[in-house]
């Protein structure tokens, strides 16, 4: 029995070595074989790999955090980076959200801001009767956005004995400017603090082209696409919108501009209260809760009850769509229930998420 099956494994294996292989592309007596073209079917592999990396590219460049407390340490730098990272891979319609509502703020502050100008600069022609011609201060949404994101802040290390900086925020701007103090950085200044680089967004545009086409071609040939293209292609949404939205944010700040307090020292003065400030306490240290409620609006206190990074939605645009955007992700997602399932209970979990997604709008 033995003899036989050693028999029987020996001809496997000559019959094995004696048949031609499957992926010979050209035979040996041919010196330069002729082109080949690649197997017309895909892999496991190359579906998984190019979806992965897709969403892993748009996720890391169009993240655009904003500007950390001062002295933060490298690797806390990274764990927050890292924390939004998660976030936009779970729950990009967030994200989106996220970026929506920055957006609706510095839109809000840069239409305000240049009213002001406006109402400055013809103020000023009044009182000059048109000797001189005044010139009009014109903000764009990069400014804008720049604040909103906390990167203009006040030295206040005379005024305090452990603080060193406060950051200026959209109210205190605004507090500035109706007094016609406008706190207005070069562009260039505000240029050479981002960190944006338009080549990875632009290699990324084309890797998103490069998905969404194979997608689109597989659809019209009537080929079916499967659930993890249908989620990539979500995720390529969710990532051009925040380009979009975030398209004038500084990227990748990593420290603010510095605004000398002396240029408008009679304007600060007016924004801290008079009761409740122990010892020319500029900021919340020692202020009492009156003032305290007061302060924080015009300056932001890094480690203590406000940061930039809070996220008010006061405006009906922005709790709309806090409703509209969870909505629609959902939605999409509800849309491949058409897709053949492997089996029934993974089918009903996808219809659970989705429905749990259409809903996830009121807790933002």
């Amino acid at each position: 029995m033995a003899v036989l099956l050693s028999s029987a494994f020996c001809l496997c294996i000559e019959s094995a070595l004696a048949a031609p292989f499957p992926n010979l592309t050209a035979s040996q007596t041919e010196v330069a074989p002729a082109w080949v073209d690649d197997p017309s079917g895909r892999g496991t592999w190359n579906l998984l790999y190019s979806c992965t990396f897709t969403i892993l590219l748009c996720v890391w460049t169009s993240i655009h955090l904003n500007v950390p407390p001062p002295d933060e340490r490298v690797g806390k730098a990274w764990l927050r980076k890292v924390k939004w990272l998660f976030i936009a891979l779970l729950a990009p319609e967030f994200v989106v959200y996220v970026a929506f509502e920055q957006w609706m703020v510095a839109f809000d502050l840069l239409k305000k801001l240049n009213k002001l100008s406006k109402e400055s600069s013809d103020k000023l022609s009044e009182q000059t009767r048109g000797k001189t011609k005044s010139s009009e201060t014109l903000f764009d949404m990069t400014y804008a956005h720049f604040v909103v994101m906390g990167g203009l802040a006040v030295d206040v290390g005379h005024l305090h004995d452990k603080l060193t900086r406060a950051t200026l925020t959209k109210k205190g701007i605004l507090f500035l400017a109706e007094r016609g103090q406008f706190v207005h950085p070069t562009r260039q200044s505000i240029r050479d603090k981002s960190k944006a680089n338009l080549l990875a967004k632009g290699l990324v545009c084309l890797q998103i082209l490069w998905v969404a086409g194979q997608a689109i071609e597989r659809k019209v040939a009537g080929f079916p696409i499967t659930l993890l293209e249908v989620h990539t292609l979500v995720h390529v949404t969710c990532a051009l919108v925040m380009y979009s939205l975030w398209v004038r944010k500084p990227f990748d700040v990593t420290d603010p501009i510095i605004i000398n307090i002396n240029d408008y020292q009679d304007a600060v003065v007016l924004m801290i209260p008079a009761d409740g400030v122990v010892d020319g306490d500029l900021l919340c240290y020692r202020a009492k809760n009156s003032s305290r409620d007061q302060l924080v609006d015009f300056f932001a206190c890094f480690g203590h009850d406000q940061s930039v990074d809070d996220i008010y939605a006061e405006d009906f645009i922005i709790m709309l769509a806090a409703i509209v955007i969870p909505a629609a992700y959902g939605g999409v997602h509800l849309s491949a229930l058409s897709i053949m399932f492997p089996t029934p209970v993974e089918r009903l979990l996808w219809k659970i998420a989705c429905y749990s997604l259409l809903g996830s709008g009121a807790f933002l």
